[in-house]
């Protein structure tokens, strides 16, 4: 059998990783974002490489959904994400299907790592 691979931080203290800046960061991908976006964010990733040396939690404030739109008073205001569809002559990015839920002017509470902006 192998041996288990035991990482370790060295002297780097990944306690409390913070991750700041644009829509990258925030995880935006398809034109818009959404929870398996948010979820497949780098920082998203690097905070999970961090947790197997000891590194601490990395809270995100997700979406309500996996569409991608948004609302304000109800009131659909941001599109849904794309995907690609191949029913026509060629392929061509849609709108996935439904109305996104997250309402955006609902405050979030608790702290938060990913401080991502798109």
């Amino acid at each position: 059998d192998p041996t288990p691979i035991e990482y370790t931080s060295g002297t780097a203290d990944f306690s409390n990783y913070v991750a700041i800046g644009n829509s990258l960061t925030a995880g935006y991908s398809d034109n818009a974002l959404f929870i398996d976006g948010q979820t497949a964010s780098f920082p998203n990733m690097l905070a999970t490489n961090f947790a197997l040396a000891g590194g601490g939690s990395f809270e995100i404030p997700f979406m309500a959904d996996n569409l991608g739109g948004m609302t304000l008073g109800g009131n659909p205001i941001a599109g849904n994400r794309l995907i690609l569809s191949f029913l026509g002559a060629s392929p061509s990015p849609v709108p996935v299907e439904g109305q996104g839920s997250t309402e955006v002017s609902n405050k979030l509470s608790g702290t938060y790592n990913n401080m991502g902006i798109p």
